[in-house]
C-alpha cells in the first residue's frame, strides 16, 4: 500500500479496481494514470473521499499514478495484476 497523511491507494497490487482515500478532498481532484510509455490510459475526476477506479481495461503491469487535489500532487505507481 501506499500512504501519505492525506491520502491512501489500496490494494496493491490491484486485480480490477484500485481504491482511494483522501483526509480531504478538493473539488477540482482528478487521477490520472500512465503506461510505462508514459501514455495516458486513464483520467477520472475525484468527487468524493473514498474513490475506486477501475483497472479492468488495463493489461497486467506497471503504471505510473498523478493525483492532483487542492494544488498538491501525489505521485507514485501502482502493479495491475
Amino acid at each position: 500500500d501506499y500512504s501519505t497523511t492525506a491520502i491512501k491507494l489500496y490494494p496493491n497490487p490491484s486485480q480490477n479496481v484500485l481504491n482511494i482515500l483522501f483526509e480531504n478532498i478538493a473539488e477540482d481532484s482528478e487521477i490520472v494514470i500512465l503506461n510505462q510509455l508514459g501514455q495516458e490510459v486513464i483520467q477520472d475526476k475525484i468527487i468524493s473521499n473514498q474513490h475506486q477506479v477501475s483497472l479492468e481495461l488495463l493489461n497486467s503491469g506497471m503504471y505510473f499514478y498523478t493525483i492532483k487535489s487542492s494544488g498538491k500532487i501525489y505521485k507514485g505507481k501502482i502493479i495491475k495484476k
